[in-house]
């Protein structure tokens, strides 16, 4: 099973990695690693618990990974236009 500290540390490797034309990789690939934390047992608030900590973290220092980091909790608290996209069944408030 993939832990949330292990989800957090390829989160990251994907933040570090982020360039001007990489966004939507890294995109895509942290969704794929939050369906796959999520499939194996996962839970949505500790993901948004987490994860929110790491968007505090960019939120005032860099405008980028701080988009991407807000784009990814968009999907963990399921606030997509997309329903059939959304990772878990519910919405946190």
């Amino acid at each position: 099973m993939v832990g949330i500290d292990e989800l957090l540390e390829k989160l990251e490797a994907l933040i570090s990695n982020l360039n001007t034309d990489s966004y939507h990789e890294r995109f895509d690939d942290g969704i794929k690693l939050l369906v796959d934390y999520k499939n194996q047992g996962g839970t949505q608030q500790g993901a948004y618990d987490k994860i929110s900590l790491v968007y505090l973290k960019y939120r005032d220092t860099d405008d980028r990974k701080s988009d991407l980091v807000a784009d990814w909790l968009d999907y963990v608290v399921g606030y997509i236009g997309n329903a059939s996209l959304q990772i878990w069944d519910n919405f946190l408030d």
